[in-house]
């Protein structure tokens, strides 16, 4: 295969797998885009078949990576089938291939769902985006609400805290990683593995659930994406992991203030989940996932900040989110004080 930055070929591997798929020969593969986000190589593209036109999604990897953890794109596609069965928005999966599939290597081609996204500067919002905010809360209770014992076969089988504390330890644990940055990073991970809940509730969890990753209607949520992390596990972790992104306490000077882009604050996001479930989670197991997401963050501001700074991946925005890691772990410490 090409080099990935060039993407000569993927036109027509697309025009190889609609061709098959629609049974035509009357096939072009134009104006493709490059998706946002670094979990391997998404573009939107039109589709003109037998003279229709249309805007579609591919989601593949890199020739010769592994199909596994978030580069597993099938698994991303065989989940958002799963949970669209169960009401929930996702786009819609047209074709799915493996590394024997007429792509070459895995993918999955989906609708290209037209929608809005609230605006990154808070002082740019509207009734309708708090309103929208609303409406994500609530298709989030719809998600932990799916019956996942019936869907471990997607998923995989249910994952624990330690896990994910596992996971963690081996994102920072490594010469390359500057702990003088991270504050009370180890003093909060000791608090929470005292503290550890012991009976979680546990469903499908998205794992990386913010508005950056939920394309918005007029007034609805019409679909949410990027799926690469999601596993079966304790639900709090994604309200907690939300409710962090919009805690004002959690990060200092300018990062402070663009917590106000989510529009509603940790306690409305609460109250409104609550709402979509029927009832209230507790609210200590709350304040715990919360303190962990504070946690969980951090360190990933530490590693994606050490992979900047030795040129692995250039996003200078992790220079300034990484000053706020020692107040992430002071408002992670409050939350779980005794």
């Amino acid at each position: 295969m090409a080099d990935e930055g060039d993407t000569a070929w993927l036109k027509p591997a697309l025009a190889r797998v609609a061709s098959a798929a629609l049974n035509t020969s009357s096939v072009a593969v134009s104006d493709l885009m490059p998706l946002p986000g670094h979990a391997g190589l998404g573009y939107s593209f039109v589709l003109t078949a037998d003279g229709a036109a249309q805007r579609l999604v591919v989601r593949t990897i890199p020739d010769g990576t592994p199909a596994k953890g978030p580069a597993d794109v099938v698994r991303q596609a065989r989940i958002m089938m799963s949970m669209r069965e169960a009401g929930a928005p996702t786009p819609q999966i047209l074709w799915t291939g493996d590394e024997q599939s007429l792509m070459g290597r895995p993918f999955f081609v989906a609708e290209f769902v037209e929608g809005y996204q609230t605006p990154q500067d808070w002082r740019l919002l509207t009734e309708r985006d708090q309103r929208l905010g609303r409406r994500a809360m609530e298709a989030l209770s719809l998600i932990h609400r799916a019956d996942w014992r019936s869907r471990e076969d997607v998923f995989g089988e249910r994952q624990d805290l330690t896990q994910e504390f596992d996971r963690l330890q081996k994102l920072f644990d490594r010469p390359t990683i500057d702990l003088r940055e991270g504050g009370r990073l180890l003093a909060l991970r000791d608090r929470l593995l005292q503290t550890l809940p012991g009976d979680a509730e546990i469903g499908c969890v998205h794992g990386d659930f913010h508005w950056g990753n939920i394309i918005f209607g007029e007034e609805e949520v019409r679909a949410i994406v990027d799926w690469e992390i999601a596993y079966i596990g304790p639900v709090l972790l994604d309200l907690g992991w939300i409710a962090f992104y919009a805690d004002e306490g959690a990060f200092a000077g300018a990062a402070a203030e663009r917590t106000r882009r989510f529009g509603l604050s940790p306690d409305e996001m609460i109250d409104c989940y609550a709402r979509g479930a029927g009832r209230a989670p507790p609210a200590d197991e709350v304040a715990w996932f919360r303190a962990f997401s504070a946690y969980r963050f951090g360190i990933i501001s530490l590693f994606n900040c050490m992979l900047h700074r030795r040129g692995k991946r250039h996003d200078p925005m992790w220079e300034d989110m990484v000053l706020s890691v020692p107040q992430m772990m002071e408002r992670g410490l409050e939350l779980i004080a005794a």
